[in-house]
């Protein structure tokens, strides 16, 4: 999971509140926050741990012939006490086949 924050731009927020009012800011804001959330979920891709074949890695039931890198989920914009968030990655009660992505950002007791 990743967490971008932005600091700063609170002169540049006031003046485009005054502009276009506040459903024109939070529109801007929210497609501000996916092209960022995508950003980083391209740069995620990259550093995910990839195996020569897919359909040879994990347990038998769980191989899904992909790797973790090009299925890293997007949440959608959530809001929570007035701020805008999207999840990049997986949460802790993911249960999907790539389930074990959670291990490799979590960390485990012997990692």
């Amino acid at each position: 999971m990743a967490y971008i924050e932005v600091n700063g731009l609170e002169e540049l927020i006031k003046e485009c509140e005054r502009l276009g009012g506040k459903g024109a800011t939070e529109n801007a804001n929210r497609k501000i926050l996916k092209k960022a959330a995508k950003l980083t979920r391209g740069e995620a891709k990259g550093k995910a741990p990839r195996s020569e074949n897919p359909m040879n890695s994990g347990r038998k039931g769980s191989r899904t012939g992909k790797h973790m890198g090009d299925n890293i989920p997007l949440s959608g914009v959530k809001n929570r006490n007035g701020s805008l968030y999207i999840i990049v990655g997986w949460d802790k009660g993911d249960n999907s086949p790539f389930f074990y992505a959670k291990f490799i950002e979590y960390g485990t007791s012997k990692i």
